[in-house]
């Protein structure tokens, strides 16, 4: 049996940094809840309440109260309204919010699953069409990360549908806030490969942790652009500081 279920997220995360992953996933050490990700979870919150029927404004006030850190009313707002919903528009047939999938990632029975949930998706005639809302200050292409053509894969397996595409939309944009990508089943199988290969990784990496290798050569500090948010990133330091004083 594998030892845990991967997202998108941790896979990415290991990916990024093995050392955060162990110390997040494997320790179950709490981290902090930041204002970014506080706030993108408000965005999503408030978006979900108002596509189920809620009024724009009681949406936006609960989303406030349910966040762990006090927010930007005024910020939270503007995300919300750039996003193109209409109120009670995920009650309609064929549209889902918060789609939640758990898959095998290939038919091995021993095979680790990926989960995740779909902010909206749309089943129109034969085809799906799915968004992923985002509150980045930065904008990317489709193809610059697995996360989804790997939703296209799941929404392709449960529904046995071939043409699927999906929609990143970036809320703190005017213009071109939308990158949109019909996904290919090469697409869709690459993404699939490389998230049973990731995981499958992780897995035989548990396996020696639980037989006594060392979780630090196992789980090595990978230095990347995020180390200066990360909430290690003073213990990195010290375990690592030749490294990051240039003597090795």
């Amino acid at each position: 049996m594998p030892y845990m279920i991967y997202s998108y997220s941790r896979l990415s995360l290991y990916e990024e940094c093995p050392y955060h992953f162990y110390k997040r996933y494997v320790e179950k050490r709490e981290e902090p809840i930041t204002e970014p990700l506080a706030l993108g979870s408000a965005v999503h919150k408030a978006i979900e309440l108002i596509l189920k029927g809620m009024e724009k404004e009681e949406a936006l006030f609960t989303a406030e109260m349910d966040s762990p850190l006090p927010l930007n009313s005024l910020e939270l707002r503007t995300l919300v309204e750039k996003a193109p919903i209409l109120q009670g528009e995920g009650l309609k047939e064929g549209v889902e919010i918060e789609k939640y999938f758990n898959l095998p990632l290939s038919s091995n029975p021993n095979a680790p699953h990926i989960q995740g949930f779909i902010d909206l998706f749309q089943l129109i005639f034969g085809t799906i069409e799915f968004t992923d809302w985002k509150t980045n200050r930065v904008k990317y292409k489709p193809t610059e990360t697995k996360q989804l053509p790997l939703y296209a894969w799941a929404l392709s397996k449960i529904y046995k549908i071939k043409e699927i595409t999906g929609t990143l939309h970036f809320l703190r944009f005017f213009k071109n806030a939308r990158e949109r990508m019909t996904f290919s089943e090469e697409d869709m199988e690459n993404a699939r490969k490389w998230a049973e290969t990731t995981a499958n990784e992780i897995e035989n990496k548990l396996l020696l942790l639980e037989l006594g290798e060392p979780a630090d050569k196992l789980f090595p500090f990978k230095p990347n652009k995020n180390c200066k948010n990360c909430p290690y990133a003073a213990e990195c330091l010290l375990k690592n500081e030749k490294y990051f004083l240039g003597v090795c």
